[in-house]
């Protein structure tokens, strides 16, 4: 007589799921995504997966926050996909969970291009005819591989994850709306789109930031200049935007002179221990 299959190890109840929270953060640059992002320092201890550049982390040390949460903050430079390999493994087998409860990639968008100079130097090595200026589909396809593989690896560590993108046009733009086909979404390069949709897809919650100028009355009468960032966690129009996390009690927006991710946090979970 056969015997029943036994119920598999990795069957649990709902109620006991273990919950992190996965954001992807896109803006154009200038926008203030890596102070913003940063701000978890606000709530726990938070390391920087710099491809930026130093420019970024100048904007990070200049925010209103840094000083009082500074310890809170660390950062490696991240130029090639070894250097993420090895923070994968820190989370994964080694103390990373521990030490951390945010690592964030700062930004995606600028580690490709970083990602692709490493592919095309090592292939120049191996192909000295090669130039190191024009890659071909292969590079671009292990680009995506390389992005692609390491989201999912990222997705399986006991930490909050997120990303930062710059923003990525699909379609045509046209002074005739009927006739524009342009949307807007976090730039990650790959098959015109679809790998940005897929990768959004790991992503719990997925806003646009940037920043809006309006003309408000003053006192007395007159009008002056209103500057306030806008976090969009709605889609709207052309732009993409999703919050599955907060059960609506973000609203389509968050907006003000000073927003932070640390903010989100709070009305998504309270604030305990990992």
């Amino acid at each position: 007589m056969a015997t029943k299959p036994k119920r598999p190890d990795g069957i649990h109840p709902l109620n006991k799921a273990k919950f992190r929270i996965r954001p992807l953060i896109y803006g154009h640059p200038g926008s203030g995504k890596s102070p913003f992002v940063a701000s978890t320092a606000m709530i726990g201890k938070t390391l920087i997966l710099n491809a930026d550049g130093p420019d970024s982390l100048v904007s990070v040390m200049q925010a209103d926050y840094y000083k009082e949460f500074q310890d809170n903050l660390e950062f490696v430079d991240v130029t090639s996909i070894k250097d993420l390999h090895e923070i994968r493994d820190f989370f994964r087998r080694g103390n990373g969970a521990a030490e951390f409860d945010w690592v964030w990639l700062d930004s995606v968008t600028l580690f490709e291009e970083r990602d692709m100079d490493d592919i095309m130097r090592r292939l120049h090595v191996e192909k000295s005819h090669r130039d190191v200026h024009l890659p071909d589909k292969p590079q671009y396809m292990l680009r995506q591989n390389h992005i692609g593989m390491w989201v999912r690896e990222m997705q399986k560590v006991k930490v909050n994850f997120g990303m930062t993108a710059h923003v990525m046009q699909i379609g045509v733009e046209d002074e005739d709306e009927e006739a524009s086909t342009a949307s807007y979404r976090p730039s990650i390069q790959g098959k015109n789109g679809e790998l940005s949709s897929k990768i959004s897809g790991y992503f719990g919650l997925v806003g646009r930031l940037y920043v809006r100028r309006s003309r408000v009355k003053v006192k007395g009468g007159g009008k002056k200049i209103k500057t306030e960032r806008v976090l969009q966690l709605q889609p709207s129009g052309k732009w993409y935007a999703k919050d599955r996390l907060s059960g609506d009690k973000l609203g389509s927006e968050l907006s003000g002179r000073r927003i932070y991710m640390s903010d989100i946090v709070d009305t998504i979970r309270p604030r305990r221990k990992k």
